[in-house]
């Protein structure tokens, strides 16, 4: 299913996710930044950025070769 979906994404929609999960969002297509769901991940995301950031960064390495 991951590799599925993985298939189906648009360089656009990985830049997308990538730039979201390292919590510096770039909304080209519509700012979707203040609806509650969008705002809770990206404090958790900060959360972790700031308390735990060998964990954070071990993520984004793995979403890069994931995705990319």
């Amino acid at each position: 299913l991951a590799s599925k979906v993985n298939k189906s994404l648009t360089i656009n929609d990985k830049n997308f996710l990538f730039t979201f999960a390292k919590g510096e969002p770039i909304w080209n297509n519509a700012d979707y930044s203040m609806f509650p769901a969008i705002r809770w991940k990206m404090l958790n995301i900060r959360k972790l950025k700031d308390n735990n950031p060998q964990k954070f960064q071990e993520q984004i390495v793995l979403l890069e070769q994931t995705i990319f």
